[in-house]
């Protein structure tokens, strides 16, 4: 199963590729969006929706784990991270998709929920240090949504998520209802209508 981890921001947004195969997990990629902060606000949100719907279409993850907005003290910052966190959601529509809060993502890669991002860093490393030299020159947002995956792959829920969202997937193309050529031609009448 490929999971792909993203760390929200609206200046760099981090992502993060790894694989689960029963409990071993493996590295695959990861990187930055960076995007320049002399862009309109608009344009800054449109080219990090494009570059992370690439990426999500690129890696083609199973799941998707994402970094839960951390509130803090600045209000502005949090409104500007739900901003990057809502793109991030879009980029990833029609996969399962889970949020993890910063404190359960660092208790789940360590023994404590209060580690620092080199901390983070190392226990990345550790894990995939098959992977090191790849590692060493990711950025700290990169790192973040490694960890945001690597919570997910070892969450025992997150086990069962695809086959529910299968499950789901299947009820809902069941239940679709068909179209009459009547119903269609009803639909178009009214489109002119409209139109007119």
């Amino acid at each position: 199963m490929r999971i792909l981890g993203i760390d929200p921001g609206l200046t760099a947004t981090g992502w993060g590729l790894i694989e689960r195969e029963g409990n071993s997990l493996r590295f695959r990629d990861c990187g930055t969006v960076c995007v320049p902060q002399t862009l309109p606000l608009s344009q800054r949100l449109a080219r990090l929706l494009e570059c992370l719907s690439g990426i999500v279409s690129l890696c083609s993850p199973d799941e998707v784990a994402l970094e839960a907005v951390f509130l803090g003290n600045n209000p502005r910052s949090a409104f500007a991270l739900g901003q990057a966190r809502t793109v991030a959601l879009l980029a990833t529509v029609g996969r399962p998709c889970v949020e993890y809060a910063p404190r359960t993502v660092k208790r789940a890669i360590s023994t404590s929920g209060a580690i620092d991002k080199q901390q983070t860093r190392l226990m990345m490393a550790r894990l995939f240090s098959e992977s090191r030299k790849s590692l060493d020159k990711a950025s700290e947002h990169a790192i973040d949504a490694l960890a945001v995956a690597t919570c997910h792959a070892l969450n025992p829920a997150s086990k069962n998520l695809q086959k529910i969202s299968q499950e789901i997937s299947q009820k809902i193309s069941i239940a679709k209802p068909t179209t009459t050529s009547a119903a269609k031609e009803e639909a178009a009448a009214t489109t002119r209508e409209r139109v007119l």
